[in-house]
C-alpha cells in the first residue's frame, strides 16, 4: 500500500519519534520489537518527510500495542536505542482545521460530560496557529463539556500535525509513550 491509500481510511497508527538521521535504524528497531516480542505484525512503516519521525500502520489497537511495548521494556527483554516517543493515532486527515474538526467530532461525542479532558497538539512544518486550532476545537458545539485538566485528564484529544497531514485520536488513557533513556 502507498501512503495515500493508508491515510484515506480510518486505522490504527503509531507516530514514532526517534533520533534525527537515525530513522532507518529506529524503524528497524521498532519493527523487530513488534514482531519478535509483541507478536504484532505491522502492516507498513513509512518514513515521513520530517526528520526524526516515522509512521507505523498496525492492525491492533494502538494503546494495546503501546502497553505490549512497555511490558517488553519493563521486563528488560529489549531496550530501545533509537526510538524516543510513540503516539497513538486513530485517523489521518489533511492538515486543514475543518478536516481536523470533522475527524474529531464523532470521537469527542464519546466523552462523558463529567469527565476531565485535554487537547495534546504538536505541529511540525505548518502555518496553522496552535492557539487558534485549540480554541476552535475546544469551542466546537460537540466539544467535551467536562473540565479541562492539563495534569490529570481522563480523556486525551490528540492532534499531531505533520506538514500536509494530521493524525488525530481520542483516548481515555494517555496515548503517548515515552521510551526510557538508556
Amino acid at each position: 500500500m502507498n501512503f495515500n491509500e493508508i491515510v484515506s481510511q480510518p486505522g490504527n497508527f503509531l507516530l514514532v519519534g526517534c533520533d534525527s538521521s537515525k530513522e532507518q535504524d529506529a524503524m528497524s528497531e521498532f519493527w523487530h520489537v513488534l514482531i519478535k516480542y509483541c507478536r504484532i505484525t505491522p502492516v507498513e512503516v513509512f518514513q515521513l518527510p520530517i526528520r526524526g519521525l516515522f509512521l507505523v500502520v498496525i492492525t491492533e489497537e494502538p494503546i494495546t500495542t503501546l502497553k505490549k511495548v512497555d511490558e517488553t521494556i519493563k521486563t528488560k527483554v529489549f531496550q530501545f536505542k533509537y526510538c524516543r516517543r510513540a503516539t497513538a493515532i486513530e485517523q489521518i486527515v489533511k492538515s486543514d482545521p475543518e478536516e481536523i474538526i470533522q475527524a474529531l467530532v464523532p470521537k469527542m461525542e464519546l466523552i462523558p460530560e463529567s469527565d476531565t479532558w485535554r487537547i495534546s497538539l504538536n505541529k511540525r512544518h505548518t502555518t496553522i496557529a496552535r492557539n487558534e486550532l485549540i480554541n476552535t476545537i475546544a469551542s466546537h458545539p460537540k466539544a467535551p463539556k467536562g473540565k479541562v485538566s492539563l495534569q490529570h485528564p481522563k480523556w486525551y484529544l490528540v492532534v499531531e500535525i505533520i506538514g500536509e497531514w494530521c493524525g488525530v485520536g481520542v483516548y481515555n488513557e494517555n496515548p503517548v509513550f515515552t521510551f526510557a533513556e538508556q
